[in-house]
C-alpha cells in the first residue's frame, strides 16, 4: 500500500513539474495537456500493472504529414482495433496510418475509405464510442519504462538497445611497457 502511494505521489509531482511551468508561460495547448495526461495515466497503469481506458475528443482533420496528440490518439485506437500493426503510437500520420485508417473506414462503413480522417470518420468514431486502451507489461526487473532491467539488462521501454562492437586494446610493439 505504501509503495502504491509513493508511486502515485511521484506521478503527481511529475505532472506538476511537467505541466505547471509550460502552462504558466502559455506554451501548452489543451490537446498537449490531454496527451500528457494520457501518457501519465499509461505510466501509472504500467506501475500498477493494470490497464487504462480513456476517450479522446478529436478536433481536427488528419492526413499524411499530420502530427500531434490527435494522431497519437487515432493510432492508439487503430492499434487496439488491430488495424495498425505497430508496437506503439508515433504521433506521425504516415502511409502505415493511412492504410490502417482506410481499413478501419471500410470495416466501419465510412465511404470513401481512403485514409483521410475528416468529419465523417470523426462522427463515426464518436458514435461507436471507441476508446483508446493501453496495456503495458514491463520486462522482469523493471519498475517503469525508463532505464534498463536490473535482472536481464533489457531496456524497460520494450525497445531493443543498439548492438555495440567489442573493443580490442593492444600495446604498440615499440612501447613494451
Amino acid at each position: 500500500m505504501k509503495s502504491k502511494f509513493s508511486k502515485v505521489a511521484f506521478a503527481i509531482s511529475l505532472v506538476a513539474t511537467m505541466i505547471v511551468p509550460s502552462v504558466a508561460h502559455g506554451q501548452t495547448s489543451i490537446s498537449d495537456l490531454q496527451a500528457q495526461i494520457a501518457a501519465l495515466q499509461a505510466q501509472l497503469a504500467a506501475l500498477s500493472g493494470s490497464t487504462t481506458t480513456s476517450s479522446y475528443n478529436f478536433t481536427q482533420n488528419l492526413t499524411v504529414g499530420s502530427t500531434g496528440a490527435d494522431v497519437t490518439a487515432l493510432q492508439n485506437i487503430l492499434i487496439s482495433g488491430g488495424f495498425l500493426k505497430i508496437s506503439a503510437a508515433t504521433g506521425y500520420f504516415g502511409t502505415l496510418t493511412k492504410a490502417a485508417l482506410a481499413a478501419w473506414q471500410a470495416s466501419a462503413g465510412v465511404s470513401p475509405a481512403v485514409g483521410y480522417f475528416g468529419p465523417i470518420s470523426r462522427a463515426k468514431l464518436a458514435a461507436s464510442g471507441s476508446t483508446t486502451t493501453t496495456t503495458t507489461t514491463l520486462p522482469a526487473g523493471c519498475t517503469s519504462t525508463a532505464g534498463f532491467s536490473s535482472t536481464t539488462g533489457a531496456k524497460c521501454d520494450g525497445t531493443t538497445a543498439p548492438v555495440t562492437s567489442a573493443l580490442t586494446v593492444s600495446l604498440a610493439s615499440d612501447t613494451p611497457a
